[in-house]
């Protein structure tokens, strides 16, 4: 009998919430893809270089580039929402460090806006860049977000270069 009450008495203290499961954290939104070298920089190469790494799809006469945004701390998620901008200064000075081209803004579709909804960290969204303007070389294009509905961004990551190579399609 007192080993059936002690095996309970764990099993019910077992059962609670440990710190794992904590709020914790800073709670800032970024980009996940401007994290992608590690600090280096934040070009975003696709196709990734990486094997088995796919971080686009070809549809419609588009490459869509997969992108996100997501918010940072473990705490409850509540719905926020953020601007999605290009920066043509960053797209100029990233063209002029790798040789490539800047892809022109008649040549790509980026949703204005991202939202993010309850219970969610972050969601994704598609740069779709149309297949017949990337004709040979790399191609880019300064993504960046403002204007969190709730939230801080993040001091850094919160602007990403996508660097397509057309050639690697």
């Amino acid at each position: 009998m007192a080993i059936s009450i002690a095996a309970a008495a764990l099993l019910s203290l077992s059962c609670q919430k440990g710190d794992g499961d904590a709020d914790y954290g800073n709670e800032f939104v970024y980009i996940p893809q401007a994290t992608v070298s590690g600090g280096i920089d934040n070009y975003y190469n696709v196709p990734s270089g990486l094997e088995n790494t796919a971080n686009y799809y070809i549809e419609g006469g588009n490459v869509n580039v997969l992108l996100g945004v997501i918010r940072s701390g473990k705490s409850a998620y509540k719905a926020y929402s953020v601007d999605i901008l290009t920066d043509d200064a960053l797209s100029a000075k990233a063209a002029s460090e790798l040789g490539a081209k800047v892809l022109p803004a008649s040549a790509f579709t980026l949703p204005g806006k991202a939202s993010v909804p309850d219970g969610e960290a972050g969601v994704s969204f598609v740069l779709a860049a149309q297949q017949t303007a990337l004709t040979a070389g790399k191609y880019v294009v300064a993504v960046k977000i403002a204007n969190p509905s709730k939230y801080e961004l993040s001091k850094s990551n919160t602007s990403v270069i996508v660097v397509i190579d057309a050639d690697q399609l």
